[in-house]
């Protein structure tokens, strides 16, 4: 016959190991539930940044296409209206692109309809804030896709 402290100890063991194996699978539940929602929400934070690039890029491209084409000055100031629009919601999302880089650009977007709406589009200084604009822009582009796919740590 087995000693009352013996049995004791195994049914205190067998209770505790029953318990530590809930909490350990419940913690295990947590972590992968939690690693879901951040996941979720890196993805919907990248979408919209995605979204709000887009239409940044659309714009001051549509904008750089009707200056080419010599629009009215209405049509570049709705156009370059749009930009402002379109940036001050990146402006919320990352506010050191704004200062930076997205800056450049609208400096340069207001710019270029300021001398669209004075001179013929052929003018050189056009031509010339046209190309730096371009350059500006194409920056731009490669900053904002890499705050959407930032490299891989290899």
């Amino acid at each position: 016959m087995n000693p009352t402290w013996l049995t004791i100890v195994v049914a205190v063991i067998g209770v505790l190991g029953t318990l530590s194996a809930g909490w350990l699978t419940g913690r295990r539940a947590d972590r992968a539930t939690n690693a879901d929602r951040a996941a979720r929400q890196l993805e919907e934070e990248r979408s919209l940044k995605r979204a709000t690039y887009a239409d940044v890029l659309r714009t001051a491209r549509t904008l750089d296409r009707r200056v080419a084409a010599s629009r009215s000055a209405t049509e570049l100031d709705d156009v370059l209206e749009q930009l402002l629009s379109a940036a001050s919601h990146v402006e919320l999302l990352s506010p050191e692109l704004a200062s930076g880089l997205l800056s450049t650009v609208i400096d340069l977007a207001e710019r270029l309809v300021d001398l669209a709406k004075r001179r013929p589009a052929t003018n050189e200084v056009i031509d010339e804030t046209r190309a730096d604009y371009t350059s500006a822009l194409d920056d731009l582009t490669h900053r904002l896709h890499t705050e959407i796919s930032p490299p891989s740590p290899h």
